[in-house]
Parts: C-alpha cells; sequence; structure tokens
C-alpha cells in the first residue's frame, strides 16, 4: 500500500476496531499501517485478507497486524494446492500434445522455473504410477516464491512437437488467481538469475 491509501485503511481499520468495542487512536492506525503497507500491494488486497481473517476470527481481541500478514499466508498456501491440483489435471486431461496456458499464469512460471518443458513436468505426474510427492513440494514452494516476489513471466506451455503459434488450450482456475502486474518480456526458459532470487531450481 502506498500514502494515498492511509485514509480508505485508517478508516477501514477503525470500523473493524469498533466492532471489538475498541477505539484506535491516530498512533495505533499509524503503526498498524508502517507493518502492514509493504505486505499488501493495495488497500483492496488488505481488505479481502481482513475480510478473510474476521470471518473466522472468534476472539473478542481486535487481531494484531501479524494475524493479517499470517492470514494471507495461509490464504497463499492454500492458492498454491489448488494450483498445483489445476496444472496436475491439466497434465492428465490434455496430455502431452497441446499448448497449455492458464488463467492462473503464475503457474506456467513455475512450470518452467521448474522443469525445461510443459512435457517434462507432464511426465513427472501424469501416469498411473507417477509418484509426485517431491514434484508437488517444490512446485507449490516456488509458486508461493514467485507469487510473493512478483516475478511473474507469463509463458504459453508449448505441447511436444507442437508449433509455438498454435492456438493454446486455455485453463480456467476454480479459484481467484493472484493478481499483479506481469513481466511480459518476451523469453522462452526462466533465468537463472531468476531462479537464484527466487531461491529455487530446476528438479532433476
Amino acid at each position: 500500500m502506498c500514502e494515498k491509501d492511509f485514509e480508505k485503511f485508517s478508516a477501514y481499520l477503525a470500523g473493524i476496531a469498533m466492532t471489538f468495542d475498541k477505539t484506535l487512536d491516530p498512533m495505533q492506525i499509524n503503526l498498524y499501517f508502517e507493518v502492514l503497507k509493504d505486505e499488501f500491494e493495495t488497500f483492496a488486497e488488505f481488505k479481502v485478507a481482513a475480510d478473510n481473517l474476521l470471518k473466522t476470527w472468534f476472539y473478542s481481541y481486535m487481531p494484531k497486524p501479524a494475524h493479517f500478514i499470517q492470514a494471507t499466508q495461509m490464504d497463499l498456501e492454500l492458492i498454491a494446492e489448488q494450483a498445483y491440483s489445476a496444472a496436475k489435471t491439466a497434465a492428465i486431461r490434455h496430455g502431452v500434445y497441446k499448448n497449455i496456458e492458464f488463467e492462473d499464469r503464475a503457474i506456467e512460471t513455475t512450470i518452467l522455473t521448474l522443469f525445461t518443458s510443459w512435457k517434462e513436468f507432464h511426465d513427472r505426474v501424469a501416469y498411473i504410477d507417477s509418484d509426485d510427492t517431491w514434484v508437488k513440494k517444490d512446485f507449490i514452494r516456488t509458486y508461493k516464491a514467485i507469487v510473493k516476489n512478483k516475478a511473474l513471466k507469463p509463458i504459453k506451455l508449448i505441447g511436444y512437437l507442437q508449433s509455438e503459434f498454435k492456438d493454446p488450450v486455455v485453463v480456467a482456475s476454480e479459484y481467484t488467481p493472484p493478481l499483479f502486474e506481469a513481466d511480459t518480456n518476451d523469453g522462452a526458459q526462466i533465468s537463472e538469475k531468476t531462479r537464484k532470487f527466487l531461491g529455487v531450481r530446476k528438479v532433476g
């Protein structure tokens, strides 16, 4: 969040406090804002996290800044699990010979950060005897790092022996994908510099 979000943030936080029969003074509101502003890209993003947190908040005291941050991290873990499920299902359903594009563009970045191609990912997860335990762990960890660091690099996943100009199968999400500004630079692969920045390596 930035300074222009402060007015909306302070009004919303004051409203939350009122539900706990509490009044925040300006210093307390400033403290919440300073702690949380770098954790959320926009006020709207914070509001979504806060709304979700309050739906399951059963305590009589008002959530601390850390609770809002923790709620976001828990949401991201769940989204990463759903993203992996979507990627694996697409591999099983559509196979290796089609170009694939996900509504959640972070899936493509994750796959090409860990693997050399859509085929390689497919071959690791799509067969009946596939043991994808470690692939899933690496996928979730990498997906979360990509989203948190806003390192999205949307790249169409090219099917085996397919032309990149062939229209892809578009895989819709059954969840709300993370929203952040994409890096639209062209490139067939994720650079080693990006992998080092994210703290991940290729699966091999």
